[in-house]
């Protein structure tokens, strides 16, 4: 079930990190003034009384999640940070934030490869067995689902995208289910919205040539590298029509979770935001409004609301 909480953003919010009226994240976290970043701290979110001495939320996901990670350790006052290059360590920062003193960020992340359901229960084991805790206070995770999708021949996955793909659904209810063991407070991030028309190189070729237009020439292809399922293949395509359809099988595979879950529908927010990305699939200039949507999951959280 969804957090009551959950709403599609309107424009007018966006509106508040628009890039003709703000410079980009990062480069307003790169000049390093007091003011820019206590301002992005409040849109993200972060400031409220303090509320407990110390809480901890590790995040799982792809370079999406990472993103945030990163852009939360940058607002956090942050007193330790480490962030190994080593993509099987846990990233840690350490400032204040969300109601706490000492608010304890950690990650993992995989930027290449899709994290699987069936690896969730070794990634947070080890995770709380590094941090020696129990139970994390919010597991942020999400399902890495760019990483299920392909843009042939320019980027194929190879003879494990059939597998994944038919599971994908199936596997997200898995995973919560596995989530839900190590936290109180899991909460769940939709995958980004594909903005195709910012392709260049080798994945703008691919994508004129057997994804736009007649519908044939992507057939005949998949019917070549995946004879298993043609529709498979066409649905979990790397393109805005493939991302619309994986992300209503995503929040499927939520629903039939039937349990509790919090969610950033970072799907709804970056959907036909192509003005903020700069490769049709991060979302950079988005980063303190996801914060701000994972806050208020959060918050919700803290004050023992459910979610239904």
């Amino acid at each position: 079930m969804f957090a009551h909480g959950i709403k599609l953003y309107s424009l007018a919010v966006l509106a508040v990190v628009h890039a003709e009226k703000l410079a980009s994240f990062s480069g307003m976290l790169s000049q390093g003034e007091a003011q820019q970043k206590q301002f992005m701290r409040l849109v993200s979110g972060l400031d409220k009384e303090v509320l407990s001495e110390e809480y901890r939320i590790h995040m799982v996901g792809d370079s999406t999640m990472r993103n945030q990670w990163s852009a939360l350790c940058s607002l956090l006052n942050v007193k330790k940070l480490f962030e190994p290059t080593d993509l099987a360590a846990s990233p840690q920062c350490v400032g204040e934030g969300w109601g706490s003193q000492r608010l304890i960020a950690t990650g993992t992340f995989n930027r290449l490869k899709p994290i699987l359901a069936s690896q969730m229960p070794g990634i947070l084991a080890a995770a709380t067995k590094a941090y020696n805790v129990s139970k994390f206070d919010v597991i942020y995770f999400g399902s890495s689902a760019l990483h299920f999708l392909q843009l042939l021949p320019a980027r194929d996955l190879g003879d494990s995208f059939y597998l994944n793909a038919v599971n994908f659904e199936s596997g997200i209810s898995e995973m919560l289910q596995v989530v839900k063991s190590f936290t109180t407070c899991p909460i769940f991030q939709t995958m980004h919205y594909v903005c195709d028309d910012l392709y260049f190189g080798t994945w703008a070729k691919a994508f004129k040539e057997n994804y736009y237009g007649d519908e044939n020439n992507l057939r005949n292809i998949c019917q070549k590298r995946v004879p298993q399922s043609v529709e498979v293949c066409m649905n979990f395509s790397f393109t805005s029509k493939g991302s619309i359809t994986v992300a209503q099988i995503e929040r499927r595979g939520i629903e039939s979770a039937n349990t509790a879950v919090g969610v950033v529908d970072t799907y709804a927010l970056t959907y036909k935001q192509c003005w903020a990305s700069s490769d049709g699939r991060h979302y950079l200039k988005l980063l303190p409004i996801f914060l701000k949507a994972l806050s208020e999951q959060i918050y919700a959280c803290q004050a023992g609301t459910v979610f239904a």
